[in-house]
């Protein structure tokens, strides 16, 4: 929660900024972006999640443009009964994220915009899910569609699915991956 935010995140091996603005709450501050970079550029790894509600967020899209950050979502979702699978080709085999997984499924993802980072995880339609952008201080980025891929509600504890090795993989941050 914000009213919990400490000074030093730098402890954390990832950090999760979940449906930021969903609530109609305020852009982050000044002290909150430059702890986030800080802590990014130590290595810390930001994960930015949305849901089919939080799409348009411009809470969202200001935090991670402020860390440094091209990417961000389109605004866009597919139905709310949608699901995403992404399975062999739509997994990037390059990246620790991926590493180990067969298929991961997310639930009415919002899709994301990519941009000066890549997409480690599409849709079959071609969609970006999940995108992932190295800053030039050296920190890692997570952009991703969907929060629920990793919540214990369906999918995560599917033992023919990867939801909780992806999860799993968020908070490694291996850089020799």
């Amino acid at each position: 929660a914000r009213s919990d935010w400490t000074d030093d995140l730098s402890q954390y091996r990832m950090i999760g900024l979940l449906a930021l603005g969903h609530d109609g709450g305020e852009n982050l501050s000044e002290d909150q972006i430059q702890a986030l970079i800080a802590a990014n550029a130590a290595g810390t790894r930001l994960v930015f999640m949305a849901d089919v509600d939080s799409c348009g967020s411009t809470v969202m899209a200001d935090a991670i443009a402020r860390v440094g950050s091209s990417m961000g979502y389109t605004g866009e979702a597919p139905d709310p009964t949608y699901v995403a699978q992404s399975a062999g080709d739509d997994l990037s085999p390059n990246h620790q994220l991926t590493a180990g997984l067969s298929e991961v499924r997310f639930r009415a993802p919002c899709w994301v915009d990519a941009g000066g980072g890549s997409p480690i995880s599409l849709a079959s339609n071609g969609n970006a899910i999940v995108g992932t952008q190295l800053l030039d201080h050296g920190g890692e980025v997570i952009v991703m569609g969907d929060f629920g891929v990793i919540d214990d509600s369906g999918n995560f504890a599917r033992e023919d699915l990867d939801n909780k090795l992806f999860g799993e993989n968020l908070v490694k941050v291996d850089p020799a991956l």
